[in-house]
Parts: C-alpha cells; structure tokens; sequence
C-alpha cells in the first residue's frame, strides 16, 4: 500500500513560497520526492539553509500521516493496536523499508 499523499503537490504544504520554488526548480514537485532524499542532497540541490529543508521534509511527512493515525512499535508491543494492516513496522528508512518488503514483520 502507496502512503496516503506521497504523490501530493508540495504547493499544498503550509510552507514559504521561497521554500517551495527552490524545491520546485530542482525537480522536486511531490511530496514523496523529498522524502526519499537525505537533507543534504535537498540542501545542495535546492541551495536551501539545513533549516528550510528540515521544514520542507517535517512539513512534506506530516502531510503523509498523522500523529492520531500512528502505530507506534511501543503500541504494537503492548498489544494496543488491533489493526491489521500493522503487519510490519516501518524502519524509517525507505531504502531498508523496501529491502525488508514493507519493514520488520510484527507477529
């Protein structure tokens, strides 16, 4: 399953339109792209201050998934997550993520 706005244009995020058309001209037009990239490939091709890209990047994966919506390992642990779609745990690392098939299987 596609994480819900990955495909989401970052012209919707609440962020400086400065922010947003330096991410812009590099290539950067959806959401998922610049969570993909590490802070310093953004900053190096965006031009843009170690701070501005940690906004575009918080900015970009709180529009992915909501805090209220979050399984937590420490939930899944204590069993307080009945939803099944929690079969695995996400690693916070897509590349990982993706050589696991979806993260580190919880029983």
């Amino acid at each position: 399953e596609n994480m819900l706005g990955e495909h989401q244009p970052l012209s919707s995020l609440p962020l400086h339109p400065r922010i947003i058309s330096a991410a812009a001209k590099a290539g950067y037009r959806q959401v998922g792209s610049v969570l993909t990239c590490s802070g310093l490939g953004l900053a190096r091709a965006t031009r843009l201050s170690p701070l501005a890209v940690d906004r575009l990047q918080m900015a970009a994966s709180r529009s992915i998934i909501s805090e209220d919506r979050a399984v937590t390992a420490s939930k899944l642990y204590d069993g307080l997550s009945s939803d099944p779609r929690w079969g695995r745990l996400s690693t916070g690392c897509l590349a990982l993520d993706r050589a696991l098939r979806g993260g580190v299987v919880v029983p």
